[in-house]
């Protein structure tokens, strides 16, 4: 794949994720960095991909968000996002413990 096409959409995968930042925050994120997390519980994986990192602007006690997206049951990419608050302090937190929430 040419890089501009895969540049072209990881800004705008980027730029999803900020928009459902400010949304659900209200604050303004600005992108720091990309971890991998692998998550398994019970034996099962049950995340490894990606996390966005955001660094938060006017957010009353968060200073970080994590993003990333998922498919929901019925093949619908979801966004969640995770503001790093106790007891979430690392991206792989932020996963664990929104896949416990959902479960």
């Amino acid at each position: 794949m040419d890089i501009d096409i895969m540049n072209s959409k990881f800004n705008g995968y980027i730029a999803s994720l900020k928009k459902t930042i400010e949304v659900a925050h209200g604050c303004k994120p600005w992108h720091s960095k990309t971890v991998f997390v692998f998550e398994v519980s019970g034996g099962k994986n049950v995340f490894k991909g990606d996390v966005e990192i955001f660094s938060l602007v006017g957010h009353p006690e968060a200073k970080k968000c994590y993003a990333w997206s998922y498919e929901c049951e019925m093949g619908v990419t979801r966004f969640a996002t995770m503001l790093q608050l106790p007891p979430v302090r690392s991206a792989k937190d932020a996963v664990r413990i929104f896949t416990i929430s959902r479960a």
